[in-house]
């Protein structure tokens, strides 16, 4: 089973935006997407966050329900579905590619069944 805290580690992050900063929390944010030099904050609510820090920035930073399930993907195990052979379906619908080397582990972690 996963757990779902670690201890010292808040429950929300600052994210630096042009116009300054913005809270959010773990719990709203369904998946975290790597775009080179960017990262783009996905959320519940289907509000998109752009920041100018690469997805390594905020690795050390996240929660244990964050699973990284490709080099360019960061998603909250709250919100999978179901897990097939490539894809990891979330509860927004949103599919989001799955490594090869990660989908074993994924599974382990989530212990979800193939769609």
């Amino acid at each position: 089973m996963i757990a779902l805290t670690q201890p010292n580690l808040p429950a929300f992050t600052q994210l630096s935006l042009l116009g300054g900063h913005v809270r959010i929390d773990f719990c709203d944010i369904v998946f975290i997407e790597g775009q080179g030099n960017y990262t783009k904050f996905h959320t519940r609510e289907g509000q998109r966050i752009l920041t100018s820090k690469s997805l390594s920035f905020y690795r050390e930073t996240l929660p244990a329900e964050f699973l990284r399930v490709h080099k360019s993907y960061f998603v909250n195990s709250l919100f999978i579905k179901a897990l097939d052979k490539e894809v990891v379906l979330l509860t927004n619908e949103v599919s989001i590619p799955v490594s090869r080397r990660r989908r074993r582990e994924i599974k382990l972690q989530t212990s979800l069944q193939k769609i």
